[in-house]
């Protein structure tokens, strides 16, 4: 009579001849972990991400209409695999995914590649958004209804980041200075463009100057960039004293001018 049990020459147990690998004398738990144990080791991946590398790509490419045609043959089986094993392993795919975005290298390649990408579908990605201009639109309404509350949020913080700075504004053709102060100077320069293009600006000379010249006669410069939460009674003292050392200089100022 054959022997329906066999002793697992690996761990010592005395397991069923179903629980034996074929032709081997250790189990299959003891086979699975070895495995497991082995594809782990550092040197056999590296291997293994060589090997793929280099004859993964090429089968790839010899196979492509082979695996197109399954890929169709199989659409519905797929769809429902992708999406079973998404449930299944949702918080390892989100926890791998951060993971990957945060990398420094993974970041700098995505960002190379989605301004390669943008430059090559430029009439593409243009005739896209006619042809779905208004779902769009409809979409992107629907999501700031959705996530209202995490954009005033992220919208505050922002704000809240934005470093403070005195900063000057040179006309680079007659050499006249405007100097500022703001609590955040990334903002206040947009500020100050917006009114002069209106022909709305405080200071008439300044306004005058730059519908003469035009907007390109005219460079934004940080003075000295400050904490987010610097005072405003510092930001005017500085404010002074930037004034004070450039009319000492003998630079024609804006500010002094009205």
């Amino acid at each position: 009579m054959k022997k329906m049990n066999k002793t697992c020459s690996k761990c010592g147990e005395v397991k069923p001849i179903s629980e034996m690998r074929k032709n081997r004398n250790q189990c299959k738990a003891c086979v699975a972990e070895y495995w497991k144990q082995y594809r782990q080791d550092p040197v056999i991946k590296e291997r293994q991400k060589q090997y793929d590398k280099q004859y993964g790509k090429q089968w790839r490419q010899d196979n492509k209409e082979h695996r197109k045609q399954y890929r169709q043959d199989n659409k519905e089986h797929i769809k429902q695999y992708n999406k079973q094993y998404y449930q299944d392993n949702k918080e390892h795919i989100k926890q791998r995914d951060k993971q990957y975005r945060q990398d420094p290298v993974n970041k700098e390649r995505r960002k190379q590649y989605n301004k390669q990408w943008r430059q090559d579908n430029k009439e593409y990605s243009k005739q896209w958004y006619q042809d779905n201009k208004e779902g769009v639109s409809q979409r992107n309404k629907q999501w700031r209804q959705d996530n209202s509350e995490n954009i005033k949020r992220n919208k505050k913080q922002y704000r809240q980041n934005l470093p403070a700075a005195t900063y000057l504004i040179m006309n680079t053709i007659n050499g006249k200075v405007y100097i500022g102060q703001s609590t955040q100077y990334s903002r206040r320069w947009t500020t100050h463009k917006r009114n002069l293009r209106k022909n709305k600006h405080e200071n008439k000379h300044f306004q005058q100057d730059w519908n003469e010249y035009g907007e390109d006669a005219f460079v934004f410069e940080v003075i000295e960039e400050l904490p987010p939460d610097t005072s405003s009674e510092l930001l005017l003292e500085k404010e002074r004293e930037q004034i004070i050392e450039h009319l000492k200089r003998d630079v024609i100022l804006y500010n002094t001018l009205n």
